[in-house]
């Protein structure tokens, strides 16, 4: 065990009992001390400790990653099942508090092509704390039924819907065209379908010496690897690459949000160091490697980069989640009302 680094402290079974009172905001000598109650001589108090640090869920879990550093046996053991849960815990938040901030409605529905059609605009919306990823309405499971269960098909089932996000939005409009029957529907009594959302995991602070043998860091489902590190007179320049275990579609080239992410190098004192810039060198659908120079001080000191470290806050996951939507009582204009040219574009 590492003794130097604090997290292995002994506590006597007698401090148990307080161990259980901690509040929710625990501080990070609380962790460190339960985190050390892990090693105890009593299975109970091993067990009580592992039961108290889950209670507090994800805000604990930068610190069980942390305490891995250096943990041995049993210890090491409980601290990777620790882990585990908790990344669990943290999808399963975050997955669900972005499901409840989603609403879904519909705007002003006109006729097209003749009043063979009817264009449905439907507006989903979200609070501005959450920014969605990616989004994509896949047409075949667009349902559009009126009071009767008569069914208006789409115009396009094997079309995909995706809109473009822009940065800062709470809300977006999906046009979804729909065959009008005869006689024509004056109103739906529902809309329903399925819409594919991803979402960015719970943020990480993911931490690794320039100068050390820990390379790579795995937290959830990303891996973030330190590829190499080089001081060219007063400038060092770091390459390191994010790596989810799978593919996403949130991934994909055109979308900005990963590669915005910047790169820290920090030193021992806490001080970061200026970033003079930062460029993407190769990307994927499974993350990306990025270059980020940054400038040392005038006198840099001898002991080279041991003195320093890579921070690089990312999500810990991209979670693809379906969400069923409903809209009730929906009503359609008549084929003589809100007319388009019969020459009209459906999207």
């Amino acid at each position: 065990m590492n003794m130097s680094g604090g997290w292995w402290l002994f506590v006597g079974s007698a401090a148990m009992a307080s161990l259980a009172c901690f509040a929710a905001d625990l501080d990070e000598a609380a962790v460190r001390r339960l985190v050390a109650q892990l090693s105890a001589a009593s299975a109970s108090d091993r067990d009580e400790a592992e039961r108290v640090l889950l209670d507090h869920g994800p805000v604990i879990l930068a610190w069980v990653v942390s305490a891995q550093t250096g943990a041995t046996g049993e210890t090491a053991f409980r601290l990777r099942c620790l882990q585990d849960r908790l990344e669990e815990m943290a999808m399963a938040d975050r997955v669900e508090a972005a499901i409840d901030t989603l609403t879904f409605s519909v705007g002003r529905v006109v006729t097209v092509g003749g009043g063979r059609g009817v264009r449905v605009p439907l507006q989903v919306a979200w609070e501005p704390t959450f920014q969605p990823l990616a989004m994509r309405l896949p047409v075949h499971t667009v349902m559009a039924d009126g009071p009767a269960a008569e069914a208006l098909p789409p115009v396009q089932r094997q079309a995909v819907i995706e809109p473009l996000l822009a940065p800062n939005a709470s809300s977006v409009s999906l046009p979804l065209a729909l065959k009008q029957i005869d006689p024509p529907l004056t109103s739906l009594a529902t809309l329903r379908g399925t819409l594919a959302l991803w979402i960015a995991g719970r943020e990480h602070d993911f931490e690794l010496p320039l100068d050390g043998p820990s390379r790579s860091l795995h937290v959830g489902q990303a891996t973030v690897t330190l590829l190499d590190a080089v001081v060219r007179d007063n400038r060092l320049e770091v390459t390191a690459a994010i790596t989810f275990d799978g593919p996403s579609e949130a991934l994909a080239s055109h979308r900005p949000w990963l590669a915005q992410r910047r790169i820290e190098v920090v030193g021992n004192d806490g001080q970061p160091l200026s970033q003079k810039e930062q460029r993407t060198s190769a990307r994927s659908d499974r993350g990306l490697t990025t270059i980020a120079a940054f400038s040392l001080p005038a006198t840099p000191d001898t002991s080279g980069l041991r003195n320093f470290h890579l921070r690089w806050r990312l999500p810990i996951a991209v979670h693809a989640v379906p969400v069923d939507f409903l809209v009730r009582d929906v009503p359609l204009p008549t084929p003589q009302s809100d007319l388009e040219p019969a020459n009209s574009s459906e999207k």
